[in-house]
């Protein structure tokens, strides 16, 4: 996830080596079955956002996990960004909201689904 940010322009080359052990050292937020690792906040370009849909739900820290959010968060959209966030989780929370995201296939349907969810 970490890789995708970089590559795609939203964190910076110091940003790397803040989370080069990422996978030992984060301890993520749960929301019922939504995981959300730390947000990273430093050294960040531009906010963006990846989502995970575990096809195979996996087991953190005795949570089944089905999605997996990592925000990078530039600090001048923070305010902005949270209600995006708030209202995000808040929908995914549902089970049922939960039940409809899973069964996209795409990037496309993903959205077209979380808007109608949201609207």
């Amino acid at each position: 996830m970490h890789t995708l940010l970089v590559e795609n322009n939203y964190l910076d080359g110091t940003a790397t080596s803040m989370v080069e052990n990422y996978d030992n050292d984060v301890i993520p937020t749960y929301f019922g079955h939504i995981a959300v690792p730390d947000i990273l906040s430093t050294n960040v370009k531009k906010t963006g956002i990846v989502i995970i849909l575990n096809e195979h739900p996996s087991i953190w820290a005795n949570n089944q996990v089905d999605i997996v959010i990592m925000l990078a968060l530039n600090q001048t959209e923070w305010e902005k960004t949270s209600y995006v966030f708030d209202t995000l989780i808040g929908a995914l929370r549902e089970i049922e909201n939960l039940n409809q995201i899973l069964k996209c296939k795409n990037y496309a349907q993903f959205v077209d689904t979380i808007v109608n969810l949201i609207e």
